[in-house]
């Protein structure tokens, strides 16, 4: 009688181990890879709420799907690792960095004798390659405005709306401000500009309204109180409150907090005539802090503790003009340009060496307060597919944007890797390890291009040209110069997307076990 061990198949291990989760890789990157270059197809699936979503967003495409086997969606999940982490570091680049994934694992020889060595060779010349696309990059200025439409149509799958409303977004915040891209609750698409230092609270009461038909609050010629703890005594106003008076100034109040009596009186001298309008300050704990830094500089005030309040002279901001809506409140000042401008770097600093995308998207947002610029795109649709189709194409096209003006474009599909793959060629290897990790990468860098050909019908095409910037123009079936045409992928998203895919690549290569259950498995 023969006893089943009832965990056999429940644990895979080394050449079986990697079969099945490259079985996952494939079921997931077939389905993404289609949406791939300018004639990429669409992808159909239902939505949670049974409603057809349509997309060519290769991230969109890998969140939806979840394999039934849970080593193949073990896979899945490993490889959507990518997409993410590439949308985070340049907002574009998914489908290309998971279909160089696929083919770097299914290029890889089975007969390796030394796996270390082969995964070592790999990132020795992704190295070589990263130089050779470092040293042929084309750099970009503000001043290429129509290079920079080109971008954005090629990113956006052509859509010129997309183009005019990131340029009219971008034009007006510079690089330094931020274009936040939201969903609207309609199906028009709307750019909203907003010049001045914004607080996202508004007026506590609609008792400090003086523009009805509004519902604002609007003063000029201000003074600015701030004050980085709760207010639970008006007593310690009144120096603040007079000195206001004594130079014709209106008085606005940024606290942490007030106390309900304190805003009690304050409003009732508001309705007197006296202008004294408090705000609470935006943020908790040391988010509060720096937000309240920032705008004591933007004012050219002081951040004062309440114990500080009782002998306030002279330690007040200066406020040009002030709206104050339900939500948001908008300052607009220009005493400080000197120490704004030093603010400014001190942040810029900060964002270099962030690494988290919450503490990048908070010193974002810091600095588009101090640099007078923030524009909200909110994208419209008849379905909420169509505004999520849309959604993303905005958002591609705004990373490519933003990453080819930092740091420089490379002739786009799947070009700049073709032309890396015939450089390699020329490189010597003088081990079985190097030959195998030259091959595999030389096969794999030429992968998107011909992915690129196929969406398009195109069987195959070797490009003739040894210009770098020269590819093959899938629309007048010639070769052309990319980078002129404006068919071009920011550097830094071609160069994220092989970074993030020999990464997980060599994850799965070298993996010598995989388990199908969470559960404790006794052996």
């Amino acid at each position: 009688m023969t006893t089943s061990n009832k965990y056999e198949d429940l644990i895979y291990y080394n050449e079986n181990a990697q079969n099945i989760l490259k079985t996952g890789i494939d079921k997931i990157v077939n389905a993404v890879k289609v949406t791939l270059g300018p004639f990429g197809r669409n992808v159909i699936f239902a939505g949670e709420d049974g409603v057809p979503i349509i997309t060519k967003d290769g991230v969109s495409v890998s969140n939806y799907i979840r394999l039934i086997d849970p080593i193949e969606n073990m896979a899945a999940d490993i490889l959507k690792q990518v997409s993410r982490k590439t949308v985070e570091d340049v907002g574009d680049g998914t489908t290309t960095s998971m279909v160089l994934t696929q083919a770097l694992i299914n290029n890889t020889a089975k007969e390796l004798i030394n796996i270390n060595s082969y995964k070592n060779y790999l990132e020795i010349y992704k190295n070589f390659v990263v130089k050779y696309l470092e040293s042929n990059k084309t750099l970009v200025t503000l001043k290429d405005t129509e290079l920079l439409k080109k971008i954005i149509l090629t990113s956006a799958n052509q859509d010129t709306e997309i183009v005019d409303n990131l340029i009219k977004a971008f034009n007006f915040t510079g690089l330094d401000g931020v274009i936040d891209v939201q969903k609207s609750k309609n199906n028009k698409t709307t750019v909203d500009l907003e010049s001045g230092y914004r607080i996202n609270t508004g007026w506590l009461s609609s008792h400090f309204i003086n523009v009805p038909e509004q519902g604002i609050t609007s003063l000029s010629n201000s003074y600015l109180l701030i004050v980085r703890d709760k207010l639970e005594s008006f007593k310690l106003l009144m120096p603040s409150i007079n000195l206001a008076k004594e130079n014709g100034k209106n008085l606005i109040i940024i606290a942490k907090e007030f106390d309900d009596t304190v805003l009690s009186v304050i409003a009732k001298n508001f309705t007197m005539g006296n202008n004294i309008v408090p705000i609470i300050a935006e943020g908790f704990n040391d988010d509060l802090v720096r937000n309240l830094e920032d705008l004591a500089v933007y004012c050219d005030g002081e951040v004062l503790t309440t114990a500080e309040l009782k002998d306030n002279k002279g330690r007040l901001g200066l406020i040009d003009e002030i709206i104050i809506k339900k939500n948001v409140t908008t300052i607009q000042s220009s005493v400080n340009v000197e120490n704004i401008t030093k603010r400014v770097a001190q942040i810029k600093a900060l964002l270099k060496i962030a690494e988290n995308p919450s503490d990048k998207n908070k010193l974002e947002q810091r600095l588009s307060k101090m640099t007078n610029g923030l524009a909200t795109i909110k994208v419209g649709g008849y379905t909420e597919s169509e505004i999520k189709e849309k959604f993303d194409r905005y958002e591609d096209a705004l990373g490519a944007m933003k990453a080819a003006i930092l740091h420089g474009v490379l002739p786009g599909g799947g070009t700049a890797l073709y032309k890396a793959a015939q450089e390699l060629k020329k490189v010597e290897s003088n081990s079985e390890e190097k030959s195998m990790a030259l091959d595999c990468l030389i096969k794999s860098l030429v992968t998107p291009y011909y992915e690129i050909l196929r969406n398009a019908d195109i069987n195959t095409h070797k490009i003739k040209s040894t210009t770098f910037n020269v590819g093959y123009n899938l629309y007048s079936h010639k070769e052309t110069d990319f980078v002129k045409e404006g068919i071009i992928d920011p550097f830094l998203v071609t160069v994220s997307a092989l970074n993030n895919a020999i990464s997980v690549a060599t994850m799965i290569i070298t993996t010598g076990c995989v388990a199908k259950n969470t559960e404790t498995i006794l052996l």
